[in-house]
């Protein structure tokens, strides 16, 4: 059942149960007036009965007794019947409104569970929401990981972005610094140095026939490939736990396959930062 249908029900069962609550609450006043009642015309009937007899002593002559009174024998009883059923009411109704009220409680308890799930998924759902609009970030324990790269300083890198992707941009130049840092793409020849093709892909072919993109111009997730082997997985491997988009394309789907440089074979390192992936709807 969904969940606003199942706590519009229990509001309702709760708004019933107070009603009755009320009710039994007047019923309540009404059994203890009943025994109000009875006691008082007990203690009528007591006093009523001791001055009788303190006339009877003071006159100081003995009487044959009277005959019973009718009347007073059905007020005593009224008395003691008064008494008895306020008793018995006044347990009655203690006891359905214990029920009722207990019963509102585990109807509290449970719209308080669904409250707070409720809560829990809009809170999932927010932060769903704020990773996917957020900025991919190198946090402090990737910037620590990449310094594992350290072994492969010396050869040259290629970092890469989508033209006006602003966003991804950002994400390549934090990459470029981090691996800069472990000493990759920090020389001056070719060999060892960084190439910064950072919102520059595609690269845009012009000639007789127009301007051609070298590749396509919407590519998504993060890229990894280069001549060196052991280099690649170790830089897949560290950024993948953080980064669910990485991947390794293979030669046909690699971004700079069809660059006139032919930098897949000339470079060791080569990282390309895509759009950021939008998730499919579900």
């Amino acid at each position: 059942m969904d969940s606003s249908k199942l706590l519009a029900e229990l509001a309702k069962r709760y708004a019933d149960l107070g009603h009755w609550v009320e009710i039994d609450g007047r019923w309540l006043n009404g059994w203890t007036i009943a025994v109000v009642v009875g006691v008082v015309i007990e203690l009528w009937i007591i006093s009523s009965e001791y001055i009788s007899e303190l006339r009877d002593f003071r006159r100081g002559t003995i009487r044959s007794p009277e005959r019973p009174r009718k009347v007073k024998f059905a007020v005593e009883l009224l008395s003691a019947a008064l008494v008895i059923i306020g008793i018995v009411g006044e347990f009655c109704i203690t006891r359905s409104t214990g029920e009722k009220e207990t019963e509102m409680r585990a109807i509290s308890g449970k719209q308080l569970s669904i409250a707070e799930s409720e809560a829990s998924k809009a809170n999932l759902q927010a932060a769903q929401l704020l990773s996917e609009i957020q900025p991919r970030d190198l946090t402090p324990e990737e910037r620590h990981d990449l310094e594992s790269m350290r072994r492969f300083a010396g050869h040259n890198l290629l970092i890469a972005s989508i033209l006006f992707d602003t966003e991804g941009a950002r994400l390549a130049r934090q990459l470029k610094s981090s691996l800069n840092k472990a000493g990759i793409g920090t020389g001056n020849d070719f060999e060892t140095m960084t190439l910064d093709r950072i919102g520059g892909y595609p690269e845009i072919m012009t000639g007789l026939w127009g301007a051609t993109p070298t590749g396509s111009v919407i590519r998504s997730g993060i890229a990894i490939s280069g001549t060196d082997r052991a280099a690649v997985p170790a830089l897949q491997q560290i950024l993948s736990k953080y980064l669910k988009e990485v991947s390794a394309p293979s030669e046909s789907d690699d971004p700079f396959a069809n660059s006139p440089q032919k930098l897949t074979s000339q470079v060791a390192l080569i990282v390309f930062v895509g759009s950021k992936p939008i998730p499919e709807d579900k």
